[in-house]
């Protein structure tokens, strides 16, 4: 391929997953009092978050929502840079990049559940008491 038409594979790429991104964002966005509810569940008894900015509600749902939404796509994301390296990969190469590519997302799970279930309460109850 030439450059022009390597460059032309990048851009549609990078189109797809903008789109997927943007789709996953918007679909948290959406939904995005379940997933503050989600964000503020770890915290112990009856505390809720307080505001100290006017926008800070705002920006906190669309930081909460675009996160979300990188968490969603990321598969497609993983995938479309995949497809872009694959043509230049020897045989012997891909072979070695298979298994990996079968063990990323898994283990991607594996520490997302780890750090809400595990690191999170422990954070939290470290950061709530800090300075008392």
């Amino acid at each position: 391929m030439t450059l022009v038409e390597h460059l032309d594979e990048l851009r549609n790429r990078i189109i797809a997953s903008a789109a997927v991104l943007l789709v996953a964002c918007g679909l948290c966005f959406w939904q995005n009092e379940l997933l503050l509810e989600i964000a503020n569940e770890p915290l112990p008894g009856d505390r809720v978050p307080i505001t100290f900015g006017v926008t800070e509600p705002f920006m906190t749902t669309l930081k909460v929502s675009i996160y979300a939404g990188i968490l969603i796509a990321l598969p497609v994301l993983l995938y479309q840079a995949y497809a872009f390296v694959l043509p230049a990969l020897k045989p012997t190469e891909k072979r070695v990049v298979l298994p990996f590519l079968i063990l990323v997302p898994l283990l991607f799970i594996a520490g997302v559940v780890f750090s809400y279930f595990v690191v999170v309460p422990a954070a939290t109850q470290f950061l709530l008491n800090f300075k008392r």
